[in-house]
């Protein structure tokens, strides 16, 4: 698995893990439950929860930068002459525009299923770039992150480690691939038959 897939993983698992996300981590797995033979490519929840976090927690934290097309553009009411480099990163290009993306620091899968603003968000998602220089192994990297996430929240409840702490999980810039300021994520797995009684 690619570290940026890995790194990508690792936030959202912990996100998941917390007792604030702990109803969604619930809804995933009754998704799960309620279809198991359908692919993971075409489970709802699924996608909105990887969508979300790779909105919340993009593994690239680097500035992309972009030549301004012939003619220049107008960006946030300032005029850009052609052929100027400006340069915009996920992180901030996901919480730019509230009206897109309402409380943009908050982990919310169901904004990836409402219908109205969908093109709105699929324009604004910038955790792969996009264009032509955009990444080339998105698609496979959606494949890992769906399927790891099928297969452990299947079986498993998360829990975070006793031994971390929210400060252990700060996004580090790494400059390539973010990762947790601790260099470590720790969750307790708990099979789900034990962890639904509770």
């Amino acid at each position: 698995m690619w570290q940026t897939t890995g790194d990508g993983l690792c936030f959202l698992m912990w996100e998941l893990s917390q007792p604030r996300s702990f109803h969604m981590q619930r809804r995933l797995q009754e998704e799960l439950a309620a279809n198991p033979d359908v692919s993971f490519d075409k489970l709802q929840y699924l996608d909105a929860v990887v969508m979300e976090g790779l909105r919340c927690f993009p593994a690239i934290p680097m500035s992309l930068p972009r030549y301004v097309p012939p003619g220049g553009r107008m960006i946030d009411g300032y005029f850009i002459p052609e052929r100027t480099i400006v340069s915009s990163q996920a992180y901030s290009t996901h919480r730019i525009d509230q009206t897109v993306f309402p409380e943009p620091d908050l982990f919310n899968p169901d904004r990836w299923l409402q219908e109205k603003g969908g093109i709105d968000r699929k324009r604004l998602f910038f955790a792969f770039a996009s264009g032509g220089r955009g990444c080339i192994g998105k698609h496979l990297a959606l494949a890992e992150m769906k399927v790891l996430l099928r297969d452990v929240y299947s079986h498993f409840t998360t829990f975070p480690d006793t031994n971390m702490g929210d400060e252990d999980m700060e996004m580090a810039d790494q400059l390539i691939s973010s990762q947790p300021r601790g260099k470590k994520c720790l969750l307790r797995l708990e099979p789900i038959e034990k962890s639904f009684k509770k």
